[in-house]
């Protein structure tokens, strides 16, 4: 066994792999990059790249190896990536470069780059063999200008619009670390109340002179006859408010944060890039799950650092979450879990605090799933919670599992809700107003000094006057936990919208000194809204059904060398070429070796194959296309066991007009069903096709049966590989697995 490179042959849009140093010398200090596009000149710097970039733009550490960029780099489009690649010891372009492998290129690089307003959504589909590379591989993903959700999505398996986001994957690419820059909307409201009058007022009332009168009608603006209706219609036992109604004093909407100064953008993007090679992410999972049935991102959105007014005070929501996308057999289905992931809100320290001035005070908080397209179905959630209770109900852990069986590798995952898990917000109110598809909870302030608050007057002492003291959460950090799980089939394969929404409202309310007669009120409150839509590829994640987990591949990219290995058992010739030409796997260098039969046509005929080794087909069925430039022996392999000592393997050879299937049992060849007057078709494209359903085995070429074999169940599943005996010129392209 050893590892292999090809040779680039790639469409003039994938445009990286050219190392500056090399492939003819290009340099930055001599001649023009030859990497970004329409570099303005260098005196006369425009758009984002000439604005200032502050203190913290200190040069940050230079790149620990080469960039690859997916797309043309502009820098006046896409200035992050251009200081990025400036700055790289190492750039690759694809078009430029002949040799070697793009996906072994990928695999090796510090960081790939994509400006996703530069590449369509059929261009990020055609990355999908470098992205899988990179994924594999544990490289980070920079996109710029990634306003398109669905495009980030495509690239990644989940998407939301932004500036810029940073994913970086775990090795294996299960688990990724998104940092998300420039994602925030939001609106901010302000209210105004006035004035409370205590029970003893009425009959202070009475006993003023009609000065005192005239004195109180002009600080409450009432006329004399105004102020004598009210106070006879206030009761004598319990207080009254005048003026009440909340005014809406301003309302603002932002399309999009304010990102940092480039400059500290471009050092906290290398931070990361220099962290991840440091400490690898660890797995939220305890064993490894089959490739392709599980993902989960650990989202960092903008921190939203906002003030109410201009007091100085700044309060602060952190959105962090995760999103897990997850294809299991048990339960059966696809499955999207949006849950926090240290979501904090904090009101900031406190401008005033005493007893006749409070705020801004943590007043509500709100959060809320929303799909905003149909296909998603609620499953579960957490908190649960009574309306209006301070005690709330969790789950006991959303867990996911994986096993072997005789039908494959599966996973599985458990979520429950059990009453005996709760939790408690003092003074706090957890409303969980969950309906229909929308996931919702409101975390509101119930309890100040031990009294109940409902309302923004019941601050207010009405006995004593002045303000109630706040409680903790009130004036501190509340953490919002949570869980929400939608659920959509196994054969759903859609990219869906989903908003993730968070509320912060904080209040000041003040008092005047005089109780003896009146007290004047008022209140001023502001709400930030911060809102993510987040869109999900649910083609991304595919369940292991009956030993099948759906591939294709079509080596578009070039093929990645943790994806496919080659295998020689060629003595006679012991020497393959496996290579890519054309967007095609090609085997040119005729390794073979002659049967130990010594028979023309024995079962036994040994070659070269081109084995992906974390494929897995069962049930279903395998299917590729084949060019034969050469009347020797080609076909496919699958059902091939770890060790590769035991596996089908159907085999087509022009010289012998033969077809043959063959069983390998730890290397001794068994012959299931043989044609020995088909002759396969030469110097143009077919499609073979393998298809298992129960017991029976069937080959297709072009759609016609060639062979079967009705009953033959030995192995259930196992991955696939591409087989050649003696050819000079054999090619396998698009190939996919698939349930039936």
């Amino acid at each position: 066994m050893r590892q292999f490179t090809f040779l680039a042959c790639l469409s003039p849009l994938a445009l990286t792999l050219l190392a500056v140093t090399g492939c003819g010398g290009f340099t930055p200090e001599t001649q023009a990059d030859p990497f970004i596009d329409d570099e303005p000149d260098a005196a006369e710097p425009s758009g984002p790249a000439a604005e200032p970039s502050g203190p913290a733009a200190k040069p940050a550490a230079v790149m620990p190896g080469p960039v690859v960029a997916l797309t043309a780099i502009q820098r006046e489009k896409a200035p992050l990536l251009a200081e990025l690649m400036d700055s790289a010891p190492l750039r690759f372009r694809a078009d430029l470069i002949a040799n070697p492998s793009p996906a072994s290129r990928v695999a090796e690089a510090s960081a790939v780059l994509i400006d996703a307003e530069a590449a369509s959504a059929d261009d990020i589909r055609s990355y999908a063999s470098l992205l899988r590379a990179a994924r594999l591989a544990g490289v980070p993903v920079i996109l710029e200008n990634a306003r398109d959700a669905e495009k980030v999505a495509l690239a990644l398996g989940i998407g939301m619009s932004a500036q810029v986001v940073y994913a970086a994957p775990s090795p294996g690419g299960q688990h990724f670390d998104v940092r998300v820059f420039g994602d925030v909307t939001g609106e901010e409201t302000e209210e105004h109340s006035s004035v409370r009058l205590p029970a003893s007022a009425k009959a202070r009332y009475a006993r003023m002179t009609a000065d005192e009168r005239a004195e109180l009608g002009k600080k409450l603006e009432k006329s004399e006859a105004e102020l004598d209706a009210l106070f006879d219609a206030a009761p004598e036992a319990e207080p009254i408010t005048i003026d009440a109604k909340p005014r809406i004093a301003s309302r603002s909407e932002v399309a999009q944060t304010a990102l940092p100064a480039r400059g500290e953008l471009v050092a906290e993007i290398k931070g990361l890039l220099a962290d991840h090679k440091t400490h690898t992410l660890a797995q939220i999972v305890t064993e490894p799950l089959p490739e392709g049935t599980y993902r989960s991102y650990n989202v960092t959105p903008t921190s939203i650092n906002w003030e109410c007014g201009d007091d100085g005070q700044r309060s602060v929501i952190d959105r962090n979450f995760t999103v897990t996308l997850l294809a299991s057999n048990a339960p059966e289905g696809k499955y999207v879990v949006f849950a926090g992931n240290g979501t904090q809100y904090n009101p900031g320290g406190l401008k005033w605090n005493s007893g006749n001035n409070r705020g801004y005070f943590q007043e509500a908080l709100q959060h809320s799933i929303r799909p905003l397209s149909g296909g998603l179905s609620p499953y579960a959630h957490r908190p649960h919670s009574a309306n209006e209770s301070s005690t709330f109900t969790t789950s006991n852990g959303f867990s996911v599992g994986a096993g072997v069986g005789a039908d494959g590798p599966s996973t599985s995952f458990s979520f429950n809700v059990s009453e005996q898990a709760s939790q408690s917000l003092n003074d706090f109110d957890v409303i969980d107003f969950s309906s229909g598809s929308i996931f919702g909870w409101q975390y509101k302030l119930a309890s100040v000094s031990g009294h109940p608050y409902k309302k923004w007057e019941d601050l207010h002492n009405d006995t004593w006057g002045g303000l109630y003291g706040l409680p903790n959460l009130a004036k501190s950090t509340l953490t919002d936990e949570y869980e929400g799980i939608y659920a959509a089939s196994l054969q759903d394969q859609s990219l869906y919208p989903v908003e993730n929404v968070n509320l912060q409202s904080v209040r000041h309310t003040w008092v005047s000194h005089d109780y003896v007669l009146w007290e004047e009120i008022k209140t001023t409150s502001c709400g930030k809204a911060a809102g993510s839509v987040v869109t999900v590829d649910l083609s991304s994640v595919n369940v292991a059904k009956l030993g099948t987990i759906p591939f294709k591949e079509t080596f578009d990219q070039g093929v990645a060398s943790s994806v496919w290995t080659v295998i020689n058992e060629g003595i006679t010739d012991s020497s393959p070429s496996w290579r890519e030409v054309g967007g095609a796997a090609t085997e040119t260098g005729s390794a073979f070796d002659y049967p130990q039969t010594a028979a023309d046509g024995a079962v036994d005929m040994r070659g070269t194959y081109l084995v992906a080794p974390d494929t897995a087909f069962g049930q279903g069925a395998l299917s590729a296309k084949i060019y034969a430039g050469d009347p020797d022996g080609f076909g496919l392999m699958y059902a091939i066991n770890d060790t590769g000592s035991s596996y089908y393997r159907v085999m087509f050879d022009a010289s012998l007009s033969v077809a043959r299937l063959v069983r390998v049992d730890n290397g001794v060849f068994t012959e299931l069903a043989v044609n020995t007057s088909y002759v396969p078709p030469q110097n143009t494209w077919m499609t073979v096709r393998v298809e298992r359903e129960g017991t029976t085995h069937r080959i297709k070429v072009n759609d016609q049966v060639v062979l079967a074999v009705p009953n033959e169940a030995t192995y259930a599943w196992g991955s696939v590989a591409l087989f050649s005996w003696a050819m000079s010129d054999v090619r396998f392209d698009d190939v996919t697995i698939t349930t039936l």
